[in-house]
C-alpha cells in the first residue's frame, strides 16, 4: 500500500479566534466542539490552497454562516468559480471519517484533516472525490493524494460562447428532452443557444440558460429557474447568487414559496468569468461559467 505524504498546516491565533467565536454560539458543549474542529479544518485547507495561489472565500461557505453551523454539521470551503469543498476533521489515530447525513453530493470532494489534542497544527491526510452515493463513513485508506485535489480544482469553467457554435456542454440538454410540449413555465422566447440542466434537489429544479449575442464583444444571458415539474410552484424559497470571478456576491435573487419561476438577465464581455450558486434549504448547486 502506498503511503500518502501528510502536509502540516500551522494554526495561528486568527484561526482559533474564529473557532472560539463560532463554538460559543452553540447550544451544547458537544455542538460547540464540533463547530470548533470544523472551523479549524476549513481554515487549514483554505490556508493550504492560498499558499498555492488558489483563491478561497470562507465567507461564502456554509461553515461561516451562523444558521448553517447551528442546524447542521457543516465543514465546507467555497472555491470561487469552482464550488464547495468538504473539510472533515479526523482525530489522530482514527481510521475512519464519519460523514454527516447533511453532506451534499454536489461537493467537489472531501479533504481529511487530522488533528491532535494540542491543536497547534493540522495535517491534510488526503482527498476523496465525492461519490454518487455518499456513505456514512470513509476509510482513511481510501484517500487519494492532494494532487488529485489540485486536478479537481483545475477543472475549467463552462465556456458559454461555445454554445453559439453548437459546441454543447455535457449535462446541459435540449429543453424538449427535459420538459413536456409547450410548458407554461417557459416565460421567455428561447434562442437557438438554449440549454437546460436538471438540479437533483428535493424536489428537483430546472435551470435554463439562453444566450443572445448583443455585439461582437457582448453576450446577453437569460437565466430561468423553476421546479422541474412545471405544473407545481416552488415548495420552499430558493436563492440564486451571481458571484464574481473572485467569489464576491454580485447579485442575489430569491424565489419565494409558491412562485413558479425566477428570471434574470445579465450581459457581459467575452472572456468574463462568473459563477452561479443556487440554494434550496440545505441543498446547493454551484457552476463556474465563462462568457
Amino acid at each position: 500500500m502506498t503511503t500518502i505524504p501528510r502536509l502540516s498546516i500551522p494554526l495561528g491565533t486568527t484561526a482559533h479566534q474564529y473557532a472560539r467565536t463560532f463554538a460559543a454560539e452553540q447550544a451544547t458543549p458537544e455542538k460547540g466542539l464540533q463547530v470548533y474542529l470544523n472551523t479549524l479544518a476549513v481554515w487549514a485547507v483554505s490556508r493550504y490552497l492560498q499558499w498555492l495561489d488558489i483563491a478561497t472565500n470562507v465567507t461564502q461557505s456554509d461553515s461561516w454562516k451562523a444558521a448553517s453551523r447551528a442546524l447542521f454539521d457543516v465543514a465546507d470551503l467555497y472555491i470561487p468559480t469552482v464550488g464547495q469543498l468538504e473539510c472533515r476533521p479526523v482525530r489522530e489515530g482514527q481510521e475512519t471519517i464519519a460523514l454527516p447525513p447533511s453532506l451534499q453530493e454536489n461537493r467537489l470532494g472531501i479533504v481529511a484533516v487530522q488533528y491532535n489534542d494540542n491543536l497547534r497544527e493540522m495535517q491534510l491526510l488526503g482527498f476523496y472525490p465525492t461519490p454518487d452515493q455518499i456513505p456514512a463513513q470513509l476509510s482513511v485508506t481510501e484517500l487519494r493524494s492532494l494532487d488529485t485535489l489540485l486536478e479537481t480544482l483545475d477543472s475549467p469553467p463552462i465556456i458559454l460562447s461555445h454554445w453559439l457554435d453548437n459546441l454543447w456542454t455535457t449535462g446541459w440538454e435540449k429543453l424538449e428532452d427535459l420538459l413536456p410540449p409547450n410548458p407554461p413555465v417557459l416565460a421567455f422566447r428561447q434562442s437557438p443557444s438554449t440549454r437546460g440542466k436538471r438540479l437533483n434537489f428535493t424536489p428537483p429544479l430546472l435551470l435554463i440558460l439562453s444566450l443572445t449575442p448583443e455585439s461582437e464583444t457582448q453576450l446577453r444571458i437569460t437565466l430561468q429557474l423553476s421546479p422541474l415539474d412545471t405544473d407545481t410552484p416552488f415548495s420552499q424559497p430558493v436563492t440564486v447568487q451571481v458571484l464574481t470571478e473572485s467569489g464576491e456576491v454580485f447579485r442575489v435573487m430569491v424565489a419565494q414559496q409558491g412562485d413558479r419561476c425566477l428570471q434574470y438577465e445579465l450581459s457581459g464581455e467575452y472572456g468574463e468569468q462568473f459563477s452561479l450558486q443556487i440554494t434550496q434549504g440545505i441543498e446547493q448547486f454551484t457552476t463556474a461559467l465563462q462568457i
